[in-house]
């Protein structure tokens, strides 16, 4: 993927998960490292990540339905972004 479609891709990212609370990062793994396919958002409090995943999970992105969960804090901050 162009460093371009990658920078507009976390672009439109951050501007719709913004939506539901401050974001403290957008973390978005390219392909071939691990978790690629994944986004790993990262809000300032729990009610901003609530509200992410309320609104977002089950939505579908082009083909694709969107399956939100929480992750460890620890694995995320580690930079472990492969999920059982």
């Amino acid at each position: 993927m162009a460093d371009g479609d990658y920078r507009d891709i976390v672009d439109d990212i951050t501007t719709e998960c913004g939506k539901y609370g401050v974001l403290v990062g957008v973390t978005v793994p390219r392909p071939p490292a691990p978790g690629s396919g994944r986004v790993f958002l990262q809000y300032t409090d729990t009610s901003g990540a609530y509200g992410a995943l309320s609104a977002l999970a089950g939505r579908l992105f082009s083909t694709r339905t969107i399956v939100a969960k929480y992750y460890d804090e620890g694995a995320f901050r580690a930079g472990m972004y492969t999920m059982p």
